[in-house]
């Protein structure tokens, strides 16, 4: 499972078998940059170690970039428009 400004991916969903987009199309993350979702899924498929590494190295980028953003917001003091943005993209259909 990956997370992404939209919402949730599940990776081993068959859905991503052939699908050449970035795991997050609004992350600028190593990860998002140069491997598609079908090539990380095949990578979890088959047991490969680099599935889970990416898949956490993509987490933690998108992670630091959640918190760098609340952070700004707090200082702002636009947290609950920013909390209520959020939740509306996460509840969009990945």
């Amino acid at each position: 499972t990956v997370f992404t400004s939209r919402g949730v991916v599940k990776l081993r969903n068959a859905s991503h078998r052939e699908d050449p987009r970035p795991l997050d199309e609004e992350c600028s993350c190593p990860v998002c940059t140069q491997f598609s979702r079908a090539y990380v899924r095949h990578l979890f498929i088959a047991k490969e170690m680099l599935g889970p590494i990416l898949a956490s190295w993509h987490n933690l980028f998108f992670y630091q970039q959640l918190l760098r953003e609340l952070r700004a917001a707090i200082r702002a003091g636009t947290s609950a428009a920013f909390r209520s943005a959020q939740l509306a993209r996460w509840n969009q259909s990945v």
